[in-house]
This record gives structure tokens, C-alpha cells and sequence, in this order.
């Protein structure tokens, strides 16, 4: 008579070949699933799901069992016979010593400055100290009885990743369009007659001649690109590590979004964003004459504020790569002959650093460049650079493309594009330096 566990697996195998049966069929007509079809495979992926822990419980006391044997008990007034002759009382030399006195020496000289990690000594000192009865380090002693903890939680580095892509002007593209074209004002200049693309307003007399002008526009043209990520897991693991499903679907999208950002910030635009380094959207300020190489000076923080184009201000964020946040603490304003720093509190290291510079926050991140490069230090508003995207993140996963491996599939999908919102910098009314919503600061080597 088969076993319950034998029964289950039974059940598993009916399971299995009859979505096997629904999905050739499918294939057999080139047609997809019917929604009666799909829903019936989601009813036989929630049997399955139900029955892998009642095998895993048999599994586990099957284990039990063959690791656990039943001490044999002593039968009523039994005891452990005496061995006839007592052996003679001698002092044996452990394993790995020729004498019991050469064992002895071991020990002493273990005692000696330095010996304590000799191969000898050690030996003797494990042997000397080992335990008399029942311990845990001998497993048949009873160290196979302690068992170890097991945690809820796994352990890894925590990285932060969403602080860009939050900031951004984020638009969804609706159900049968793969892109969005996003009309927008060819504005390069504020200059009289420039503004708006060429809107001019005139002061007139009574009864004056108006004059006619017109605004210009451009059209932002975005497509959407695909990123993934695919995981291929066995059913075992699955089954016996009951983290791992959780973990790859809250860690596996933090991957595609770091992806993301770092194009937002560095990206070609070739099968994947267009990132704002890349755009007509950034101006490079200059080093100071002299400026040492891998320095950020004050004069660069006022220059790169000078030309981020003034709207913007309430919204910028500076973007530091971590390699450059030691020369930020390092910046002073000069007064005579020495100076006074300009991003510490008034107690220095002492209290916590501002984290601010004209009041706007200093971001740590990952997708700069080292210290002393173009891009180790931005200032940008992020509201100035557009995203679209299918919806956010599409998780999926499948139990057939790797059916005969038992292995299950995860895949997540991201359909996303993004570009500045400004084909290039603007030139003020004023005629002075131009201004942009993201300002970088050249390379100093």
C-alpha cells in the first residue's frame, strides 16, 4: 500500500502532466492559453504549491529517523558486565606523540612566548583539556543533539537605490502605445524675442500697431527600452530555503533600478536611457587656475551654483560620489591670510556634518565618478529630466521553461526610456554664462 508521501508525489505527477497536456495544446493551435486554460493552470500551480511542505514534513522525519537511531535500553535488573582483568594503570602517548613524555614536553613548551600556534603543542593542549564524558564537539558524544538557529533574515550589504528615479518627471505610457512623444518649448535663450521659443510682447500707444509673434516647440520622442533580470532556482531550494523566493523579489528590482538610475545619470541613449551627462542639458563649469588635482575648492561649489539656471534651485540636489566627500570637509573660505570652513557646523567633526550646501541636500552615490573626474560632483534637478515607463516592474514566473531540470524560473521586466527635458543650455537676457538644470564640474587632474 503506498505511503501518504508516496501519494502526494502521485498527485504532483497527475498535476504536472495535465498542465503539461493544456500547454501543448496550446502550442499544437499557436494560440495562447484561454482565460478557462489559465485559469486552471493558476489552480494547478496552487495544488503544487500546497503540496511541496506536506513532502518536505515527510522528508524531514524520514531523515529523523534514519539519522536518529533508539538507544537500546538495559533490560531490568541488567547491568554492564566487568571486564575480568583490569588492565595495568599506565599513561598511554595520545595520537601523534611516540611517549607519554614526549606529550608532557609538548605542553611545556607550548607554554614558551610565541609557541601557542605550534602544530605539536596545539595537539597536546586539545588533548590535555579535552572533555572526560558527553560533549558537543564530538558529534557521537551527543554534539549531533544540539541543534543550530536558523535566522528569518539573510544577511547582506544595504544600499539605498530609487533616490534619482523618485525625483524624476515620471510619465506611464498606456496600454497599446510603446512610447510617448512629449511636445516641448525650444527655448535657448531669454533674450528679447527668444523667449518661449519667440514670443515678444510690445509697449504701445494708444491706437498702436501690434506685432505678431510666435512660439516654437520640439518634440521629445521617447521609446521604450526593455531591462531584465532572469533566476533560475531548483525546487529543492525552494522548497528547503524558505527565504529565498522573498529575498529575489524584493532585491532582484532593486538591481534593475540601480540599472536605471545609473543611466539616468551616465547613459548613451543606445538601448537604454539618454542620461543627462550625456544631454545638451549640462554645462561643465571650469576649475580654478592651479587647482591641484582630485581638489573640490569653494570657488567650484559657487561656480557650479552660479550657472544652475535658477528655477531650479528649489529642487536641485548635489549628487557626490562617496570618493569625493572627504575633499568637501576640506573646503575653507579664505579671509586674510587664512580661513574658515565652509561645510562643517560650528563645533567641527564634533556634531553632526550639515549634509546641506546652499541649503540644498548632499546625496551619496554610486553612479559618479571617482574624485578629481567630470561627475564626481553634480548639482542637478532632477525634475528636469523625464521618465516613462509600462507600469514599473513586471515580475513573472514559471514552472515550464526549465521543466525537465526542476528548476523554476523568475523573471522580472522593466520597459522604461528617459531623457533631460532640455535640448541645451540656456543663455540669460542678460547675455552672461549660460544656465542649465544640471551642472557638473570639470575634470581636475
Amino acid at each position: 500500500m503506498p505511503s501518504q508521501k508516496q501519494r502526494l508525489q502521485q498527485k504532483q505527477s497527475e498535476l504536472v502532466a495535465e498542465a503539461k497536456k493544456v500547454f501543448d495544446l496550446a502550442t499544437a493551435e499557436a494560440r495562447p492559453l484561454t482565460e478557462a486554460e489559465t485559469k486552471r493552470d493558476d489552480e494547478i500551480q496552487a495544488e503544487l504549491e500546497a503540496i511541496k511542505p506536506q513532502i518536505a514534513s515527510f522528508e524531514r522525519q524520514e531523515a529523523r529517523e534514519r539519522d536518529f537511531k533508539p538507544l537500546k535500553e538495559w533490560s531490568e535488573g541488567e547491568a554492564p558486565k566487568e571486564p575480568k582483568e583490569k588492565p595495568a594503570a599506565v599513561s598511554p602517548a595520545p595520537a601523534g606523540f611516540a611517549t607519554f613524555g614526549e606529550y608532557l614536553q609538548a605542553i611545556a613548551w607550548s607554554k614558551l612566548p610565541g609557541r601557542m600556534d605550534d602544530p605539536a603543542a596545539a595537539g597536546a593542549i586539545k588533548k590535555l583539556y579535552a572533555a572526560a564524558g558527553m560533549s558537543e564537539g564530538v558529534g557521537q558524544d551527543g554534539g549531533f543533539l544540539v541543534g543550530t538557529q536558523q535566522e528569518k533574515t539573510i544577511r547582506e550589504k544595504v544600499y539605498e537605490t530609487g533616490q534619482l528615479l523618485q525625483r524624476t518627471d515620471k510619465l506611464t505610457v498606456g496600454a497599446g502605445f510603446n512610447g510617448a512623444s512629449i511636445p516641448a518649448v525650444d527655448e535657448t535663450s531669454r533674450a528679447d524675442g527668444s523667449r518661449f521659443g519667440g514670443i515678444l510682447a510690445y509697449w504701445l500707444g494708444e491706437g498702436g500697431l501690434k506685432t505678431a509673434s510666435k512660439p516654437k516647440f520640439h518634440l521629445m520622442d521617447m521609446k521604450l527600452e526593455k531591462l531584465a533580470a532572469l533566476v533560475y532556482v531548483t525546487d529543492e531550494l525552494l522548497a528547503d530555503a524558505t527565504l529565498l523566493e522573498a529575498w529575489l523579489n524584493s532585491r532582484l528590482p532593486m538591481e534593475l533600478t540601480f540599472r536605471v538610475e545609473d543611466a539616468i545619470v551616465n547613459g548613451d541613449g543606445v538601448g537604454k536611457p539618454l542620461g543627462f551627462l550625456k544631454s545638451g542639458a549640462v554645462i561643465t563649469v571650469d576649475k580654478v587656475v592651479g587647482q591641484a588635482a582630485a581638489t573640490i575648492l569653494y570657488e567650484n561649489i559657487l561656480s557650479m551654483w552660479s550657472r544652475l539656471w535658477a528655477p531650479s534651485r528649489p529642487n536641485a540636489v548635489w549628487l557626490v560620489d562617496q570618493s569625493a566627500e572627504a575633499a568637501l570637509y576640506k573646503m575653507h573660505m579664505v579671509i586674510g591670510t587664512g580661513g574658515v570652513p565652509v561645510y562643517l557646523p560650528a563645533n567641527g567633526l564634533a556634531d553632526g556634518p550639515f549634509g546641506t550646501l546652499f541649503g540644498r541636500p548632499v546625496i551619496p552615490h554610486e553612479y559618479g565618478a571617482v574624485l578629481g573626474t567630470a561627475g564626481d560632483i553634480i548639482l542637478a534637478d532632477m525634475s528636469q529630466y523625464t521618465t516613462i515607463d509600462k507600469g514599473g516592474i513586471v515580475p513573472a514566473s514559471s514552472m515550464h521553461v526549465r521543466f525537465e531540470y526542476d528548476e523554476m524560473a523568475f523573471r522580472w521586466v522593466w520597459r522604461i526610456d528617459g531623457e533631460a527635458s532640455w535640448k541645451s543650455a540656456i543663455t540669460p537676457k542678460s547675455g552672461g554664462p549660460t544656465l542649465a538644470p544640471f551642472v557638473a564640474l570639470q575634470t581636475r587632474a
